[in-house]
């Protein structure tokens, strides 16, 4: 008996049995009739389509020539048996096609002679928009299989085409198709889903703009195959990151991509991408991976030029090229290819082994740079020998002696530790090896007699720097600093005939704070001490520092002196304003005793009128001493200031940043004239190019030169439309017009009326 279930535009069921086939009819009346019925039923089922909701628990065909359109919801029930001729596209318009476990999808060859579960180029077309509406929604493919992996006894999908700007959404239960899916225009979106190709299946018609979105905890599966297989993956929409994976012998591989933050291992690591794959196979055979990702999601320590695959584990994860210390794999650095599209980047790698579920850590794999190399710091310190034995300390004959502590401050051996200093022999051969964390404070020594040409200059300063080899072979390095193992500044001794013997002055700054506009603010501190002894009983009088801010801010920048603040002995002058008054004390009301401190804190408010670098200061001082006379141009210096070129005393160093760019939380266009427009605070020589999307993925907002004139209303599909109240989600791209730099900002967004 043949069973045909026919929908016609009446929206009525029309159900047809025959039940002519007898067991006495010979071959070629069975011929005879078959053709008939096929004829019969084409007659039937010729451009059949409906507009209401369809629920088929019987046998359903679609044959050459019928141009079968479904317009609503379709329910496939247990008892439905799909056939669909080769070559024959089925238009689904509906919003939610639901298959329930048993039904089954057949393709049949032209002939129908030949009828296979889940084979066929016979497709299930998902298109939007829908021509009884209009409109275009995303829709929903609930394909009633269970979990994986997936098997013939499952429903099976013959192929299918994805025509939908929005895409189609796997929701419920997997998915599994037979022949092909092919990506005409939208992405299928996984969420927790997982869509099942067949060993026979492909992919076609993918690219950047339409590709399987993961996003949650979804696997796009491959069954059993050999080979290079792509998988067109992507973590959401605009952030295509495909996966090649080839596995040496037959295996079930499952791909899947997230972001750091999504994904479950701990990914702290800035030398490393923000996406995560989440790949595993049926059994542990050995494959080859090959990652793409996005170069915008490259993290601070990222190197396109030195990085590699590395795979999730246990600390110490030694499995890889080199050993770990930490939970990822180091591997054998290699510089990434050209991606697939503009701004993307690939690697590969073999892996011996592979994980079989997607829970273990072995499934979850990324990118990284191996800048966790060793690493070594230096302490240089000196004390000044009254060698001469003439009672004063620094003067001509005396001698500097100097000790280095070396610390092993990385997570590596390090081996072959020596000492390189310019200005004098150091005493002690290499060290052989330095354990992670110990320190050694005797191997090294050095001395420096001081000489005329030193007390004429007013000090020696000199840097050394260690040097050692790490288990990667690598050279790790680091300057001295007199204080601390976590700096680099040279060692000062200051001599006895120098005026910074007698008066010590330094000058620092805060770091400029932002005001929200285009203003920053940041203060000045000028240390004053008397450095003579407390015996010499000599006081300095008559003090002055003189501090002209106009040779400071040379690049346009304007300023206002908001407030100079003196300490103790030290009288600030009120009128100071580092233009036409440069003199920050009453100098005849100054005074410091031996070894006494005072300062002065000068606090600023600078318009940089977009300017962004550094700018430097120095101050000059001067006073009088008995016993030293007059004091005159004792320049300031900044102990923190570490760039190259300069010697004590060294200037201060303020690095004035850009403006920031101010991206709101929200706004509200209500024509209130307040907040009515999405107003992005940036610097004139920034071009911006601003996308905003809805919840469904939809491109609600473009504008490829954005002036701050967003009032709310839609662009493209949703042109001229008030866009409903909610949080959105935008992609800013700012373009410097000075320097062609290119930077990504993605955020969420608040419309409220």
């Amino acid at each position: 008996m043949i069973n045909c279930l026919y929908i016609n535009q009446d929206h009525r069921i029309l159900h047809i049995s025959f039940c002519y086939l007898k067991d006495y009819f010979n071959q070629k009346k069975r011929k005879v009739i078959i053709l008939f019925l096929l004829l019969f039923f084409c007659i039937f089922t010729s451009h059949a389509q409906t507009t209401g909701s369809i629920y088929i628990d019987d046998t359903y065909t679609v044959a050459a020539g019928s141009t079968t359109q479904w317009y609503g919801n379709v329910v496939l029930g247990p008892n439905a048996r799909v056939y669909i001729e080769d070559g024959e596209k089925l238009l689904f318009y509906g919003d939610t096609l639901k298959i329930f476990p048993g039904a089954r999808i057949y393709g049949s060859n032209t002939a129908w002679t030949i009828q296979n579960h889940g084979t066929g180029t016979g497709t299930f077309v998902f298109k939007q928009p829908n021509p009884n509406t209009g409109t275009i929604t995303q829709q929903i493919l609930d394909g009633g299989n269970g979990g994986n992996p997936a098997n013939s006894l499952q429903n099976t999908i013959t192929s299918m085409e994805i025509n939908n700007p929005k895409g189609v959404l796997l929701l419920n239960t997997d998915a599994r198709v037979g022949t092909s899916i092919t990506f005409t225009t939208g992405h299928l979106f996984l969420n927790t889903r997982d869509m099942v190709l067949t060993s026979i299946a492909n992919l076609l018609g993918y690219d950047a703009d339409k590709y399987v979105v993961t996003a949650s905890s979804g696997h796009l599966v491959k069954e059993n195959y050999t080979g290079a297989f792509i998988f067109p993956v992507g973590y959401a929409v605009n952030d295509y990151t495909p996966a090649t994976v080839s596995p040496a012998t037959a295996n079930t591989m499952h791909v899947n991509v997230n972001s750091y933050a999504a994904s479950a291992p701990d990914e702290s690591d800035l030398a490393g991408i923000a996406r995560t794959w989440n790949i595993y196979g049926n059994t542990t055979a050995s494959a080859t991976i090959s990652l793409q990702h996005n170069s915008k999601t490259n993290m601070l320590g990222f190197s396109s030029a030195a990085n590699y695959i590395t795979r999730y584990g246990k600390a110490p994860n030694n499995t890889g090229y080199y050993p770990s210390t930490d939970d990822w794999q180091f591997n054998y650095q290699e510089s990434s290819l050209v991606g697939s599209v503009p701004g993307s980047e690939v690697l590969s790698l073999k892996f011996d082994s592979l994980a079989t579920l997607s829970t273990q850590r072995e499934a979850n794999y990324t990118k990284a740079s191996n800048n966790n190399k060793g690493a070594i710091a230096l302490l240089k310190q000196a004390k000044v020998v009254d060698a001469n034995h003439n009672g004063i300390e620094g003067d001509a004959g005396d001698q500097v002696h100097y000790t280095f502590t070396i610390a092993n401050t990385g997570k590596y051996k390090l081996t072959n530790i020596h000492i390189v200093d310019p200005k004098v022999a150091v005493v002690g051969t290499p060290i052989d090896s330095l354990a992670p964390g110990a320190t050694d404070y005797t191997t090294f020594t050095a001395d420096y007699k001081i000489t005329k040409a030193d007390v004429d200059t007013g000090y020696v300063v000199n840097l050394a720097q260690v040097a050692a080899i790490d288990i990667f072979g690598k050279l790790v390095t680091d300057y001295s600093d007199p204080k601390s193992l976590t700096e680099d500044k040279p060692t000062i001794i200051y001599t006895a005939d120098s005026n910074q013997q007698v008066l010590s002055v330094t000058k620092t700054a805060t770091t400029p704070k932002f005001d929200g506009k285009t203003k920053f603010s940041w203060k000045y501190t000028i240390t004053l001490k008397n450095t003579m002894p407390v015996s010499s009983k000599d006081t300095l009088a008559n003090i002055q520092v003189n501090d002209d801010l106009t040779k400071v801010f040379t690049h346009g920048e304007t300023f206002e002196v908001q407030s100079v603040v003196a300490s103790g002995a030290l009288v600030a002058n009120s009128l100071y304003d580092g233009n036409s008054d440069i003199a920050t004390l009453l100098a005849s009301k100054c005074r410091l005793a031996p070894q006494q401190t005072d300062s002065i804190v000068i606090s600023l408010r600078i318009d940089s009128h977009w300017y962004s670098g550094k700018v430097y200061n120095q101050a000059t001082t001067e006073g009088s001493s008995k016993l030293m006379g007059n004091i005159t141009d004792v320049l300031s210096n900044d102990p923190h200031n570490t760039e190259d070129g300069f010697v004590a005393p060294k200037p201060t160093i303020t690095n004035v940043p850009v403006a920031a760019l101010i991206i709101p939380d929200g706004f509200s266009p209500n024509n209130d004239t307040f907040n009515d427009t999405f107003e992005i605070i940036h610097a004139p020589h920034l071009r911006l190019k601003f996308e905003v999307f809805n919840r469904n993925g939809d491109l609600v907002y473009k504008s490829n030169d954005y002036k701050n004139e967003w009032d709310g209303k839609g662009t493209g599909n949703f042109l001229g439309k008030n866009l409903p109240d909610g949080t959105y989600y935008y992609i800013l791209e700012t373009t410097d017009t000075k320097t062609n730099a290119v930077e990504h900002y993605t955020g969420y967004l608040t419309l409220r009326r």
